[in-house]
């Protein structure tokens, strides 16, 4: 099992190359971001991730994170859950379960 945040990465990228799809810089950071917040146990909204991306000094817009996340999804390697009505993203590299807050609308990541 890979469990490194680097190695989880790398693996999402090969996936993603083989699926036919371009490393741009913006897919990377996007990816990267994902990796980063799967090692905090967390899932992160499209504006989150454009913070992160912003933070580093990539000039990205909010629409090409959106883009970006929309492909991961439709290749498998990330999934959303909605959370207090907006959609968050995580990698789908491993089987994992969420536990939602009816209450607060706060998210848990579950792992084994």
């Amino acid at each position: 099992m890979i469990t490194s945040p680097v190695d989880r990465v790398s693996a999402v990228m090969d996936r993603l190359r083989r699926a036919g799809l371009r490393t741009t810089l913006a897919r990377r950071g996007v990816v990267d971001a994902l990796g980063e917040a799967a090692g905090e146990r967390r899932h992160l909204r499209a504006t989150e991730v454009h913070q992160r991306l912003t933070g580093r000094g990539l000039g990205v817009e909010l629409s090409t994170v959106h883009r970006v996340l929309t492909h991961l999804v439709e290749v498998g390697v990330a999934h959303t859950v909605p959370v207090g009505g907006t959609a968050t993203f995580g990698l789908a590299d491993r089987p994992h379960h969420h536990a939602v807050c009816q209450g607060c609308g706060g998210m848990r990541q579950l792992t084994a």
